[in-house]
């Protein structure tokens, strides 16, 4: 692995810090194909674990699903005395009501039967800083939602976890195509993932039984006071990071697989996952023949746009995207219904960008009736043989670099078996994919959504 030694030290380099990693056997990790599996290892999860839960997502839904899972948790808490659950989710997304006037239509809840037993947090970002008492009177949930949420997404049920984009919601079980990464038997990987997500409650609301959110007094600072926020926030993020081993003190020679977990939060000037996709995009336009990315909401930043259509680099990107009608906004209500058209018209000018290089770059929609298309992430098989992939919550978009709370995993393996797996996750997905040659062949993009993609392209 000696490219990815070498991504170690450019990271080392330009961000002045290490990355952490963690060992993991190759033959532990699998790779779930679909909705269905997933859900069923999240109730296998809940229902076998025997010392702590940990649920982060932007949101749960309030189906007869996501209540299944929910049971199953109560009554692993009434058959195991000891067990520790936390579940982390974003404060404006998991107060929205499915269904108006109903308080228990929402993900709070669902969750507020859980509240004398569990840690049950609800994220507010720092982002919103003074204009919390004054803004969040106001009864439009989905605009709060669209400044900044928590979207980091993880599942674990004692030593085994689920690295993933989904969300734990009804479509997300049936019909809505995300990825999934189940690794078992990875202890330290979960005390970690543990640790962060109740750092990231100790800065967040916590539900009581009440169904009040509660927040102790000597933390309403971070409500008025983002830097101290910040500050209190990295230095205890640094202190986890302290007791971990940084990458680039690893010996690759022995070193089968990794992974490599990133948090972004632009906002407090967390940038890990941001600065390491920039160096791994680089690296695999200079060291690698083929790539491939995939994001459900596609709106590169400018950054990432510069480095994907170098015109100097003979190797080939394939980028797959959503069409239209596979986005989770195809046929909104209101101003929702824009968004499908808003991320066409990103990816009518990324086609434009390369056009107007000499990048080799293949771009495709995916298409698949009666689904919804959330998958994200990168495959880049390196010129020293070995394999990496990114998983997690960012969309690599400008909304998920400047504005959400994110967590991403990059997997890097020179296993034969595992590089088998992965590639075959990615092939199943581009088995939906239809071949965009220009822009012209996208759908016509409405004047509205143009302006709003121009003035607003920072909030997708």
């Amino acid at each position: 692995m000696n490219r990815l030694k070498q991504l170690a030290c450019c990271y080392s380099k330009t961000c002045d810090k290490g990355l952490i990693y963690f060992r993991v056997k190759s033959d532990s990790i699998e790779i779930l194909q679909n909705p269905q599996t997933f859900y069923s290892k999240l109730q296998k999860l809940i229902s076998q674990s025997k010392k702590r839960v940990i649920l982060s997502s932007l949101y749960i839904g309030t189906g007869e699903l996501e209540e299944n899972l929910i049971n199953s948790l109560h009554s692993r808490l009434e058959e195991t005395k000891d067990l520790r659950v936390s579940i982390l989710v974003d404060y404006n997304r998991g107060q929205r009501l499915k269904q108006k006037n109903d308080l228990d239509s929402s993900s709070k809840g669902l969750l507020r039967s859980l509240a004398h037993k569990a840690n049950i947090y609800f994220f507010l970002s720092p982002a919103f800083g003074s204009y919390f008492k004054r803004y969040f009177i106001l009864p439009i949930q989905s605009v709060n939602e669209s400044l900044s949420t928590q979207h980091i997404k993880c599942y674990i049920g004692d030593d085994d976890v689920i690295l993933s984009g989904a969300n734990l919601s009804e479509d997300y079980f049936t019909n809505r195509q995300d990825r999934y990464i189940y690794v078992r038997n990875c202890r330290e990987l979960c005390d970690y993932l543990e640790k962060i997500v109740n750092l990231v409650g100790k800065f967040s609301f916590k539900l009581n039984s009440s169904g009040n959110l509660t927040i102790e007094d000597e933390r309403n600072f971070i409500f008025h006071d983002s830097n101290k926020f910040g500050t209190i926030f990295k230095d205890n993020l640094q202190k986890i990071q302290a007791g971990y081993e940084k990458l680039s003190q690893l010996e690759m020679e022995n070193t089968q697989t990794l992974i490599i977990p990133t948090i972004q939060m632009n906002y407090l000037q967390i940038t890990e996952d941001f600065d390491l996709t920039r160096i791994l995009f680089n690296l695999s336009r200079k060291f690698s023949k083929t790539s491939h990315l995939v994001s459900g909401y596609f709106n590169l930043t400018k950054e990432y746009i510069d480095i994907l259509t170098q015109p100097n680099s003979s190797s080939i990107l394939n980028i797959l995207a959503a069409s239209e009608e596979v986005n989770g906004f195809y046929r909104a209500d209101g101003p929702k219904k824009l968004i499908p058209s808003i991320y066409t018209q990103k990816s009518r000018d990324f086609l434009s960008s390369v056009q107007k290089s000499t990048a080799n770059v293949n771009f495709q929609l995916y298409h698949r009736k009666n689904w919804t298309f959330h998958a994200k992430g990168f495959w880049t098989h390196l010129d020293d043989g070995s394999y990496i992939t990114t998983i997690g919550s960012s969309n690599y978009a400008c909304r998920s670099v400047e504005r959400d709370l994110e967590m991403q995993f990059l997997v890097a393996t020179v296993d034969k078996n595992l590089i088998d797996k992965l590639e075959n996750e990615r092939a199943q997905l581009w088995r939906f994919g239809a071949p965009i040659k220009d822009q012209n062949e996208l759908p016509q993009v409405p004047l509205t959504a143009r302006m709003l993609s121009k003035t607003l392209g920072n909030f997708f």
